[in-house]
């Protein structure tokens, strides 16, 4: 038997006006020995926040004072309060057999509030969630080649009920009273075969299902959707050399939508189906005990997905903007990433993505041609780490993202986000105090160099603003956790 708790308390007076955090977290777990053929693990816990939520600000607020609220709003909120259990069990059935099991439950509520000087939205919502999964790991030998088959399923039950007040001067409020629920539940079967020594070929489908159910306890209107995907996926890695391998992919995925989705502001969202997806993609690997290097070019045809577009029709009709399936989105990217160990004492790490996501086809709205909100084309960042005597170990990272679109910003006509530049450094300490009690200490330093960037802005959904979150100049971020393993 083993056991661990945790307990983390958080809070910051924030880099804005009304951004104050003040969270709890406590979590532990219980881990069960099976007579050495596998473990059963019971864990749990309890999360709690008070967040202040400071709004946006336009560019000409931000040049008088940046670190100011949004001038003439409400006083903005979010409470999340959540606890949860779940149960782990890994046990090897036979020499060559093995069955996982993980089952949790989870209780959140949510009590918040969002605003600007046009609207007002408050929001109150429960949500529970029960699931399960499992699968059979069988690894056997096929005409002297290693073989590997997994099958398993999985179970997802969510209950909410959602309330919320929708407040846009000069119109009257409008409240929504949805209680609703959701049941995902799939299958999925995977086989990955040895041809050779150097050649792996892995093939593997799934089937999932989606029931949704709801009722609007306002007009007393019922909402009911049914659905149904299949998700075929095959890839070929070779070992060209020990340790250099290529690999080539092809996956169709899916994704239904969530509950905001579904049952929104405006409750239901008749029609809205899940989005499908065709990848492909192709890359190398590099590992030796000094250096790790991993490239990757993606292309993905992302048909009916999910996008909250502020130019389709809304039901309520005296403003547009509302969950819609976009005909068919473009993604196609490269990722690069490298770490190289020269000593024991150092890591240097760096990585970059390119990331082009156009819209395709919008047979609704006619965005063609129009890129993703939000999205960079160019990011990357470059890191090192340098392991020192007595525990000690300090660290320095640059992270920088490219020029984008604002959100909401699906004609592309505003100017861009301007990309920027950010540098960290880090010092930490962890040492063992006891056999059953560890201690460690971090400090680092975000924005070392005082730079004035927006990592987030957009085009308000429910009014002509356009606003920014300025993110925090040089600030100072520590610490402690005190780990208790017994």
């Amino acid at each position: 038997l083993v056991g661990s708790e945790m307990c983390i308390r958080d809070w910051t007076n924030g880099y804005r006006d009304r951004s104050d955090l003040r969270a709890y977290r406590v979590e532990g777990q219980l881990l069960f020995d099976l007579a050495g053929r596998g473990e059963l693990r019971f864990a749990g816990g309890y999360d709690s926040q008070s967040r202040e939520r400071p709004g946006t600000l336009t560019q000409e607020e931000m040049e008088e004072n940046r670190r100011q609220a949004t001038p003439g709003s409400e006083e903005d909120f979010a409470s999340p309060e959540e606890h949860w259990v779940q149960m782990q069990l890994d046990v090897d059935v036979t020499q060559q057999l093995a069955f996982r099991a993980n089952g949790w439950h989870r209780r959140r509520s949510d009590d918040s509030q969002t605003s600007d000087p046009f609207y007002v939205f408050r929001l109150d919502r429960d949500t529970q969630a029960n699931a399960f999964d499992a699968e059979f790991e069988l690894d056997v030998s096929v005409w002297g080649h290693r073989n590997r088959t997994i099958l398993g399923g999985s179970f997802l039950r969510e209950d909410i009920d959602y309330e919320s007040a929708f407040e846009f001067f000069p119109f009257p409020p409008t409240p929504t009273s949805n209680r609703a629920h959701r049941t995902l539940w799939g299958v999925f079967l995977q086989n990955e075969l040895n041809l050779t020594d150097d050649l792996l070929l892995v093939l593997g489908v799934r089937n999932e299902r989606a029931h949704y159910d709801g009722r609007d306890r306002l007009s007393g209107a019922d909402f009911r959707a049914r659905g149904g995907e299949w998700a075929p996926k095959a890839a070929l890695s070779w070992r060209v050399i020990e340790p250099v391998s290529l690999y080539a992919s092809y996956a169709r995925g899916f994704r239904f939508p969530n509950f905001d989705e579904a049952f929104g502001v405006f409750g239901t969202t008749p029609g809205l189906g899940p989005e499908n997806s065709q990848s492909y993609e192709v890359g190398a690997k590099v590992r030796t005990e000094c250096l790790t290097f991993n490239v990757a070019a993606y292309y993905t045809n992302v048909y009916d997905e999910i996008f909250f577009n502020p130019l389709a029709p809304n039901p309520l009709g005296f403003f547009p903007g509302i969950n819609v399936n976009l005909d068919r989105v473009r993604h196609r990217g490269v990722e690069v990433f490298a770490s190289v160990r020269p000593t024991r004492w150092l890591d240097v790490y760096g990585s970059y993505t390119f990331d082009d996501v156009e819209i395709a086809r919008d047979s609704l709205t006619g965005l063609e041609g129009s890129q993703m909100p939000l999205t960079p084309r160019h990011r990357g960042n470059a890191g090192l780490r340098v392991y020192l005597p007595w525990n000690f170990e300090v660290g320095a990272d640059a992270v920088w993202v490219g020029d984008r679109r604002l959100a909401n910003d699906v004609l592309n006509r505003l100017d861009r986000l301007p990309g920027w530049a950010r540098y960290d450094a880090r010092l930490g300490w962890r040492r063992n105090l006891t056999e059953w009690l560890s201690l460690s200490i971090d400090a680092t330093v975000y924005n070392l160099t005082g730079e004035r960037y927006t990592e987030f802005g957009g085009v308000s959904s429910f009014s002509p603003r356009v606003g920014f979150f300025p993110s925090p100049e040089r600030h100072y971020v520590v610490t402690t956790e005190v780990a208790v393993n017994w």
